[in-house]
């Protein structure tokens, strides 16, 4: 009976936390890492971060979905390379010149993104993202901050079935 309880708590912090919506904390702030995808700001929870490198050595997949822009070696580790402007649909000349390598105990990513990379404090709460805002954009933004900046969902990218990967690379 005490382990039925221990699971149903733990599905409805889960619930609470997959909620889309506003990020909550009046007068508390995020820390976050922002990148620019095209002439647009975003931003991801540092949490999410393992690190940062500049683009180089991707290989290239055949029979993958578009927004898959390849995987590169990283110390000897095969990392799946998302090209953030593509799954957006943002207006793109080239690729971003950047890597955001984005990391949970079970899931790992790059993201192509362009500079300035910066790490800064966000303050909350943020405000909610447009209800005319659907697709991709929508399905992984928590939120928009001053100065046009959008938050991207970092567990929400990670945890996504339509950019899983690795089932090919296993």
């Amino acid at each position: 009976m005490a382990e039925e309880r221990k699971k149903r708590i733990l599905r409805e912090r889960a619930a609470v936390l997959a909620r889309k919506g506003p990020v909550r904390g009046e007068g508390s702030f995020a820390e976050v890492l922002t990148f620019g995808l095209g002439r647009e700001r975003y931003a991801v929870g540092s949490l999410h971060v393992g690190e940062v490198f500049p683009l180089r050595g991707v290989t290239a997949l055949p029979c993958v979905p578009p927004f898959v822009a390849g995987i590169v070696n990283l110390r000897g580790q095969i990392l799946p390379l998302v090209d953030l402007k593509v799954l957006f649909g943002l207006p793109s000349e080239a690729p971003g010149s950047f890597v955001v390598v984005l990391r949970s105990e079970t899931a790992e990513m790059g993201l192509l993104v362009d500079p300035p990379l910066e790490v800064r404090s966000l303050p909350l709460p943020l405000h909610p993202p447009l209800p005319t805002l659907t697709g991709p954009r929508g399905a992984y933004l928590l939120g928009l901050a001053e100065e046009d900046l959008a938050l991207l969902d970092g567990a929400r990218l990670l945890d996504a079935p339509a950019l899983v990967v690795n089932d090919f690379l296993s």
